[in-house]
């Protein structure tokens, strides 16, 4: 049977902040254009990852176990590159920062990153998803080699739930819940986040004690601790030295209905290379503060953001039409007929905007079917997600999509930014 799961990582700089709608003076851009066809050219260079989609094979492991599930393989080394290994089945996530991998994974492949230290103490983290789930453990120096780049070293975070006391934590109590959980051969090794920051926690976590993600812990267990932003979960990305501006993640169209599978590229940098320059893509800068631009849908105002890590279109319940799923589909939307919808979205304190059209078919439709890939999926934003417009990756089939890095320059502007 199909499982699913709905991933996007709050951090503690993530705050909600709606953005103005756009006056009627603005100029239309033609951002709804679908830019890719069922077939992508081919697509080679040091800094090109191949991405398949829920194949149940080659980069996205050896079960298809999770719905419209974007993965990778990344070589992770010793901090002192005396090992390394490549890790298949990671989860590529525009909506969070950083390389997160289940201590099972590394160990069963000999990986012993460095463990990063910090007021005294070991550094271990609590991140927690917009569907609830959770994922605790130390933070540890590794080296990261993405696609044929160069390996950098950079901290991530090692997957643990039985790591000292995590229950010092009330958010992380119980461990590691959600995708993946235990062994982390579920469904996925881990997570590879390239969204548009850095760090995953940034500037407040470096200063602040009680900022919820960070914690120093010895033998006996853990306390709330800053952490500076050397030894934070960092973005790989963002460490390469000639691409690291940026990421854009490229997929074909798909069939009305799904399909089994799908594969496209995670390529690295903008403008920085030939196989990089995007041409007719819109730039939306977003608000630095928390990755937001406006989606306007259904005569409301919603902070929008580009997730590849969420597995469908997830966005309020305000429309009679759209009527949601009962049962063991309950939270994914399943109208009497495939319904054609439209957003608009703007950038932040900018006149760009654009109108993006979308369709949400019937969700027991495609789970009944043998499919497991599909752009007309969609259910409703609840809990930590209320409220807000989240495009997952069911928007990702047929375009290009780029995320502008925050400090960083490119041929689409400075990040940070979303563009497609």
């Amino acid at each position: 049977m199909k499982t699913w799961s709905t991933l996007l990582i709050l951090i503690s700089t993530f705050v909600v902040s709606a953005c103005g709608k756009p006056s009627s003076g603005d100029d239309e851009t033609p951002s709804s254009r679908i830019t890719n066809g069922k077939t992508l050219p081919t697509i080679s260079g040091d800094n090109v990852l191949t991405m398949d989609v829920s194949t149940g094979g080659g980069n996205c492991g050896s079960s298809t176990d999770y719905i419209n599930k974007p993965c990778v393989s990344v070589t992770i080394c010793n901090a002192d590159g005396s090992h390394c290994s490549p890790i298949n089945d990671l989860l590529v996530d525009t909506g969070s920062f950083g390389l997160r991998v289940f201590k099972s994974v590394l160990d069963s492949n000999g990986i012993t990153p460095i463990q990063v230290t910090t007021s005294g103490g070991n550094l271990a983290e609590c991140v927690e998803y917009g569907d609830g789930s959770k994922h605790w453990g130390p933070v540890a120096q590794a080296q990261v080699k993405l696609g044929n780049e160069s390996a950098v070293t950079v901290p991530i975070q090692v997957i643990d739930s039985s790591y000292v006391d995590n229950g010092t934590d009330a958010d992380c109590t119980g461990g590691e819940t959600g995708p993946g959980t235990g062994s982390g051969q579920g469904a996925f090794n881990g997570i590879l986040g390239v969204g548009p920051y850095a760090q995953d926690c940034g500037a407040g976590c470096a200063v602040n004690a009680g900022n919820g993600n960070y914690y120093s812990c010895t033998g006996t267990g853990c306390s709330s601790s800053t952490a500076a932003l050397a030894k934070q979960v960092t973005n790989p990305v963002s460490a390469l030295t000639t691409d690291g501006n940026g990421v854009i993640l490229m997929l074909p169209d798909l069939d009305f209905g799904g399909n089994t599978a799908a594969s496209g590229y995670l390529v690295l940098g903008i403008g920085t290379r030939s196989n990089n320059t995007l041409t007719n893509v819109t730039a939306y800068p977003m608000d630095a503060s928390n990755m937001t631009f406006t989606t306007s849908y259904n005569g409301h105002d919603y902070p929008g953001f580009l997730d590849s890590g969420s597995n469908g279109l997830f966005f309020p319940d305000t429309n009679s039409s759209v009527s949601g799923c009962s049962g063991i589909l309950a939270g994914w939307y399943c109208p009497s007929s495939t319904q054609n919808l439209s957003a608009v979205n703007t950038a932040y304190n900018s006149t760009t905007h654009g109108s993006v059209s979308f369709q949400i078919e019937n969700f027991n439709t495609f789970w009944n079917s043998p499919n497991w890939v599909a752009k007309e999926i969609g259910g409703a934003s609840g809990g930590l997600l209320n409220g807000q417009f989240d495009w997952g990756l069911s928007f990702f089939f047929g375009r290009n999509v780029a995320v502008g890095i925050e400090g960083k320059s490119s041929s689409l502007g400075s990040g940070t930014y979303w563009a497609y």
